[in-house]
């Protein structure tokens, strides 16, 4: 009882959506670890699946840390996405509804994708909005499927 208590708790829900924000603010960003200098001055790419493809191609251990960072970095890094929303809004029936994650998980990474691109410490990568996305409908399934009391 006390566990369903902290889970429906507003406090709780305002602590981690603000902690997720910052994590995503700081990363996305300020980080140098994740790479963000500004270096990339107003850099993009629009082909679809061209990074990912890149990225694909291991060949020694630095091209797996730069696979791991960049694919799988993109997806985990966005599955609180899909899992804030049904637990944000765990009454309303549109929180569950697959189209409606996808479009709030693309127009989230287009947001961050935008930004990193005005303030020029990142590239604009369509590819990161398909993996940001992909890691946003990862995270409501698994929402749906372990976390619904």
């Amino acid at each position: 009882m006390l566990i369903r208590k902290i889970y429906k708790s507003k406090w709780v829900k305002g602590i981690l959506l603000i902690a997720y924000l910052g994590f995503i603010g700081y990363f996305g960003f300020i980080s140098k670890i994740a790479g963000r200098t500004r270096s990339n001055i107003n850099a993009y790419n629009l082909v679809p699946f061209y990074s990912i493809g890149k990225y694909l191609k291991v060949s020694d251990f630095s091209s797996l840390v730069e696979f791991v960072i960049n694919i799988l970095g993109n997806i985990i890094v966005f599955m609180p996405v899909g899992i804030f929303i049904p637990y944000l809004f765990h009454n309303k029936t549109w929180a569950y509804k697959i189209n409606f994650i996808l479009i709030i998980g693309f127009l989230f990474s287009f947001g961050v994708e935008s930004i990193q691109f005005i303030i020029s410490v990142g590239v604009f990568d369509v590819d990161d909005l398909i993996l940001n996305t992909l890691g946003a409908l990862i995270g409501w399934k698994l929402y749906c499927r372990y976390m619904t009391i």
